[in-house]
């Protein structure tokens, strides 16, 4: 039998941050310890949805900018940052949180709650824009009558509280009230659209389990009362900058933007930091060397990585083990080649899930089996490694791998770096790391017995 590597991984179980963080690794300028790309580059977008480049961030302290310049009337920007382990497959982060680019919103709360007069709703000082005008108004505290819909008992009313250009406190209630809704988050959809020149500055629901709920008349504290103030999420207008630091776990970040209605103006751009050092190759090339080292000492590969595997027979019983560790079943191949009737080479891929089946087995080491009722192939073997397993294995991200891994790692990549010439076993300047051989002993793959492989 015969095994040897077809693609090696093209990550490391650390990165060039974390081995300069283990060596307290200093940097020069802040200029040095930066980098930036533009996701999405400066341009006036049209209506559509738009994905960025994509930033390898494994490593890094990242940093996502938004700069927004104009939009058109009503046009709006919802931007997200989004993540991946291949830089191809993105999701959204789920911690991602930009506020909508767009020229009319609230860009402070009003802090929607009871007035001094216990059946108005009162409002702090805010600011609003409407068209891309910036207004202010200053702080209500005697509050504003929320109308005067009568809410049947048991059922919930709503009110919108907008505001227009003049300064006006408005109210609008929803056109079910009267009939009252079976739950507050019906009665909010209820509410009508915003109107022209206008902003939402909130809006309030109310149910009353004694009798009806009277706006404007019932007191909003009301001990049978359940009453809900909800403020307008704060929107950012355009002529804006936005940051967000990830702090995700993925590999690659990238941006997509979402515009709406009408052209807007803007860019997305993604900083990187991490410590810039001369001898930088050298750390990149100790890191791989360690990698290897510790793949030695465990038996198994660390992280994505594709494998042939040659043996010369078919086994007795009905398991092949593939060794290596964390054995994937997306790219494993099983063919064999043999003599056809001319003499010459021939080869057979054979078919999974018909004629093989694969067992992952963990992190332990997987089996090729074969299928209920089947038996291994009977043919003339070709003389040279007749069979070949073409498989690939490891973990599949960084983070999955254990963390006394990737600890034994540092060490060994620690000692490299600071050891550059030979050790000299049974000086005094040479000790034996037993750390790194204790964090990796549970690690180790042992080569366990099969009976089917005899």
């Amino acid at each position: 039998m015969k095994l040897e590597l077809e693609t090696a991984p093209v990550l490391e179980p650390i990165s060039l941050a974390e081995a300069k963080l283990h060596l307290k690794l200093g940097s020069g300028s802040f200029a040095d310890n930066i980098d930036e790309t533009q996701s999405l580059l400066p341009d006036v977008y049209v209506p559509a949805t738009y994905n960025g480049i994509g930033v390898d961030v494994l490593g890094y302290s990242a940093v996502v900018i938004v700069n927004s310049g104009e939009n058109l009337a009503g046009g709006t920007v919802d931007i997200t940052i989004q993540d991946s382990d291949d830089n191809i497959t993105f999701v959204d982060w789920a911690s991602s949180a930009f506020k909508q680019i767009t020229v009319d919103g609230m860009l402070t709360s009003a802090g929607l709650g009871i007035a001094t007069t216990d059946t108005a709703v009162a409002t702090t000082a805010f600011t609003f824009y409407v068209a891309g005008t910036e207004y202010s108004r200053g702080a209500v505290p005697g509050g504003t009558a929320p109308g005067n819909d009568i809410i049947p008992i048991n059922k919930y009313g709503a009110v919108a509280i907008d505001i227009g250009i003049d300064g006006t406190i408005d109210v609008i209630e929803a056109p079910g009230n009267a009939a009252g809704y079976n739950t507050a988050a019906l009665a909010t959809a209820g509410l009508p659209a915003v109107a022209a020149s206008h902003v939402r500055i909130g809006s309030l629901t109310a149910m009353r389990t004694a009798g009806a709920f009277t706006f404007g008349t019932t007191a909003l504290d009301d001990a049978d009362s359940t009453v809900a103030y909800t403020d307008t999420t704060l929107t950012a207008n355009y002529d804006s900058i936005q940051e967000q630091a990830y702090t995700g776990p993925k590999q690659y970040i990238r941006t997509e933007a979402i515009v709406a209605t009408a052209n807007c103006e803007f860019t997305t751009t993604i900083i990187r930091r991490e410590a810039t050092e001369i001898e930088d190759d050298l750390l990149t090339a100790d890191i791989k060397a360690a990698r290897e080292h510790v793949e030695d000492i465990t038996r198994r590969a660390l992280l994505t990585q594709t494998w042939n595997y040659y043996l010369d027979k078919w086994p007795n019983g009905r398991k092949i083990k593939i060794p290596l560790g964390n054995l994937q079943t997306t790219g494993l191949v099983l063919s064999y080649d043999y003599v056809d009737a001319t003499g010459a080479k021939a080869t057979t891929t054979m078919t999974i899930t018909t004629e093989y089946l694969i067992e992952t087995n963990d992190d332990k080491c997987g089996f090729i089996v074969l299928p209920y009722g089947e038996t291994w192939p009977s043919f003339t073997k070709w003389p040279v490694h007749p069979i070949k397993i073409q498989f690939a294995c490891g973990w599949t991200t960084q983070a999955l791998v254990p963390s006394r891994i990737k600890q034994a790692i540092l060490l060994i990549c620690g000692d490299l770096y600071r050891n550059r010439e030979s050790q000299i076993v049974g000086t005094s300047d040479y000790r034996q790391n037993r750390t790194v051989m204790q964090l990796l002993s549970s690690a180790r793959l042992w080569d366990t017995f099969d009976i089917n492989e005899r």
